[in-house]
């Protein structure tokens, strides 16, 4: 599970400037944040503060309201696993790739005789975002591909491949050349996981070349689309040539 620590820098004065009141307690650490799947919100979202926030008794039971608020809305029940950590387990189905924000408020719940005060704080973290795992061309070799290659795009989720095709090119010495959608008659509408592409003209022979899809490109779901260019290197072959003859002389 990735996480990030998240600092707030509060006050430790008092109004009139001279007296020292006691530190509010802080968020240090939010679980998952960044990128997050399905798999790292099994455990729920995890609030950690850098110090004991509730009574001992308020452990281990379901709050009547989550203190947490996500915006997209998410359902779910909140808990606390220990003293300084609270758990907020969503109940409901994520929207994938969407960006997610989370806020917390205060106060949390009763302890040392009073409401616990806190530092309002809010993070973010991206579910399921779109990434392209693999390109794989249908030449068997990057190094030795024809003027118009074919190569498959597969995405973690479905896309809809004439976007995917306007978003992708093909750059190289004569410069950029636009991606087609390789299936002849495919009109692009339908959603798939594997878009197969090849460049709209012949590209030049034996040279180097990068098959490029621009960061950005979204999927079916949400908003948060590729974090990164798609860059995949290969190499046209150039016009048949003897190089060489066996047994050579007279």
């Amino acid at each position: 599970m990735r996480t990030v620590y998240v600092v707030v820098v509060s006050s430790v004065l008092a109004a009139c400037g001279s007296i020292p009141q006691p530190e509010r307690a802080r968020v240090v650490q939010l679980g998952p944040s960044g990128e997050a799947s399905e798999n790292d919100l099994r455990e729920g979202v995890r609030l950690l503060f850098d110090r004991p926030v509730v009574a001992a008794e308020e452990v281990g039971r379901d709050l009547p309201q989550a203190p947490v608020r996500f915006a997209p809305a998410v359902e779910g029940r909140a808990r606390w696993i220990d003293r300084q950590t609270l758990v907020f387990t969503p109940t409901g189905t994520l929207k994938r790739e969407t960006r997610y924000r989370v806020t917390l408020g205060a106060p949390l719940g009763p302890v040392d005789g009073g409401a616990a005060k806190v530092t309002v704080w809010s993070g973010e973290f991206v579910f399921e975002r779109l990434e392209a795992r693999r390109v794989a061309f249908a030449a068997p070799r990057e190094s030795f591909q024809p003027p118009e290659p074919v190569l498959s795009i597969l995405f973690n989720h479905q896309v809809a491949p004439a976007a995917v095709a306007k978003q992708c090119l093909f750059d190289g010495p004569a410069g950029a050349v636009p991606a087609r959608l390789a299936a002849e008659g495919h009109d692009g509408a339908a959603a798939t996981a594997t878009v197969r592409l090849r460049p709209t003209k012949p590209l030049p022979a034996g040279s180097a070349h990068h098959f490029r899809c621009s960061a950005g490109l979204k999927g079916l779901e949400g908003a948060e689309g590729l974090a990164r260019d798609v860059d995949a290197p290969f190499r046209t072959y150039g016009s048949l040539a003897v190089e060489s003859m066996s047994p050579a002389g007279n």
